[in-house]
Formats: C-alpha cells, structure tokens, sequence
C-alpha cells in the first residue's frame, strides 16, 4: 500500500524552475527527483523525499481526537441522488433500510449483522482509523512485508496513493481582493487509490 499525498510548490517565471517555501529551486536537475532539504509551501519544513510527510496529509485533522464540527473532516457519499456526511453510517446501517445501505457498500452478499459492522469498519477506515490493522508496516527478517500491530485504533496515513491521477485546480474568485475576484481562490481537486475525490484548499 503506497502512500499518497499533494504538496505545494511555485514555478519561477524568470527559468521555470520548481521552487519551494524558500524560493530555493525545490527539484535536483541532474537526478530529476525532488531535494531532500526542499521545503513544501504548506508545511514548510523539509519535506521533499519524503511522500507522507507534510503537504495535505499534514493539514487534515487527527480523526482520533475530539473536534469541533467546523473543524473535523467531512467525507461525503452519493446515496441515491443525496449528498451524506459518511459519519451517518458510523454506527453501521440503519436496520429499516440495511438492504439499500448494503448496495451502498456494495455488500449485498453479506448477511445483515456482518455488513453491519463492516460499514462501521468501513467508514472508520475512510476517516484514517487503522481498523484493519495494516499499519505500521515492516519487512521482517525474511525480507517479507509484514502489516499491524495489533491497533486497528490508532491513526493511520490519510491520503491514499493518487497513482494514475492528475490533480485538477479550479479557480472560483468567489473572494473579493481589492476589488477584484482573488485567483488564488482555488480548489485542487484529486482522487485517490482509496476510492476518495479530494477537495484541497490551495491557500492553506
């Protein structure tokens, strides 16, 4: 399992060069790879060999700990046309309507009270809970990779690998700046190996 995440970093219009936080030319020319002391926009420390450290994945909130609503993660998902805060199935399916709620998780060959605990699973999971038990993974003294820790309550990474993917940036200028619409009011949009659409603030 590959992690994912989406960073920051500025073109200079003199050369073209990527530069970080710094203004430092962020990519090593000759070896095409990003420089290990460069520095994302967002998290502003060395970040740049290192996929999971800073970026987006730094700025979401600790799905562990208590948060206010407005600054809690909110996951959204399609249920027949309705847009749903996925907390509603935290708790698993509601028992008037498990038959559509299993098509929603397509789980319609498990029995009810299974694909009732699997949605909870599910759901903890989407919200970066080590339900599964996957993490940390380690490779043993075989050379195999081995997952868990036996903590499926602990916190894992919360942005999936985005292999195959390409972030889009939309422009909103819904802000106004001086008299004008902000071009920096933008959202960067990708998906995910998780089977998540992100929605990424570009300011912050």
């Amino acid at each position: 399992k590959w992690e994912g995440n989406v960073k920051k970093y500025a073109i200079r219009p003199s050369d073209g060069q990527i530069i970080d936080y710094r203004e430092e030319v962020a990519v090593d020319t000759v070896r095409g790879f990003f420089k290990e002391d460069s520095q994302s926009i967002w998290y502003k420390a060395a970040d740049g060999t290192l996929a999971p450290v800073g970026g987006a994945a730094a700025k979401l909130p600790d799905p562990a700990a208590d948060a206010d609503d407005g600054d809690r993660r909110t996951i959204y998902t399609d249920d027949a046309g309705d847009l749903v805060d996925l907390r509603e199935y935290s708790s698993g399916l509601a028992s008037s309507d498990i038959t559509s709620g299993k098509a929603l998780f397509g789980l319609e060959a498990f029995a009810d009270g299974v694909a009732d605990e699997e949605v909870s699973t599910l759901v903890e999971w989407l919200y970066g809970i080590d339900t599964y038990d996957e993490y940390p993974a380690r490779i043993d003294k075989d050379g195999n990779r081995v997952d868990g820790n036996g903590d499926s309550a602990e916190r894992k990474r919360l942005i999936g690998d985005p292999l195959h993917s390409r972030p889009a940036v939309v422009v909103y200028g819904n802000k106004i700046l001086d008299g004008k619409p902000d071009p920096n009011d933008a959202v960067v949009y990708i998906t995910t190996n998780e089977g998540l659409l992100h929605a990424i603030d570009s300011q912050t």
